[in-house]
């Protein structure tokens, strides 16, 4: 162990010969590259290519220093999406809705009401359709026992308006999907099945017709565009 005078002289020493020393060094910004393999230091012109340090960086493990590491992974979120199997019989409940086009214009679609989902989900084809402004995500969607359903690339914003009732009008955001569901119900369904609801102004009056899902409005939603009162009719 040396002593403190020791290294105080070692020091001063140090500080003669870099004083006295002639290499012109121009000191520059870290500055974030684009090239994994050429990642500029305190000194112009040192690139990993070219420097003899033998260490890597703990993180990635590419030649570089551990301080210098850039992470470039984008943080994932996780939603729960309700994708139960619906039977031959079951019918799901859909609506007609209203969404505004890039054009000001309102296009009619078809959603789901589903309380299971976390969040509310649009397809590729409607975005498309409306012309709607899309923002990058990275969102794992999970389906029921935590099973992977895919994965959300994007996220939009629509203000959703009611066929029934003009005042209505609400702001969703919704993930875009390939694909919402197949077509709902799966087989034509008779209507004269339902009589307890033939003096009902329905919010989907083709229920019963096996139709494209464009929307799917989750528990983010649900309770905000469901009405208050239930019909029952008869069992099976």
């Amino acid at each position: 162990m040396p002593k403190w005078s020791e290294l105080i002289e070692f020091l001063d020493e140090r500080c003669t010969i870099l004083s006295s020393s002639t290499n012109d060094v121009k000191e520059t910004p870290i500055k974030k590259a684009n090239d994994r393999n050429k990642v500029s230091v305190h000194q112009t012109g040192h690139d990993v290519i070219k420097c003899s340090w033998g260490g890597s960086c703990r993180k990635c493990k590419q030649k570089h220093s551990t301080l210098l590491h850039l992470d470039q992974t984008p943080s994932v979120a996780s939603v729960s999406a309700h994708t139960a199997t619906v039977s031959n019989r079951a019918l799901m409940a859909t609506v007609k809705i209203l969404i505004q086009n890039s054009g000001g214009e309102n296009q009619e679609l078809r959603a789901l009401l589903d309380p299971g989902a976390d969040v509310s989900f649009i397809s590729e084809d409607a975005t498309q359709l409306l012309g709607l402004k899309k923002v990058r995500t990275h969102t794992e969607i999970s389906g029921v026992g935590g099973s992977q359903a895919g994965t959300a690339k994007y996220i939009v914003q629509f203000e959703l308006r009611s066929k029934l009732e003009e005042i209505f009008s609400m702001q969703v955001n919704a993930y875009v999907l390939p694909k919402i569901t197949c077509l709902l119900p799966k087989n034509e369904v008779k209507f004269s099945e339902f009589d307890h609801l033939k003096h009902v102004t329905l919010a989907d009056p083709s229920f019963f017709t096996p139709g494209c899902i464009d929307v799917l409005l989750g528990a983010d939603v649900f309770y905000d565009v469901l009405r208050d009162g239930r019909l029952t009719g008869k069992e099976g």
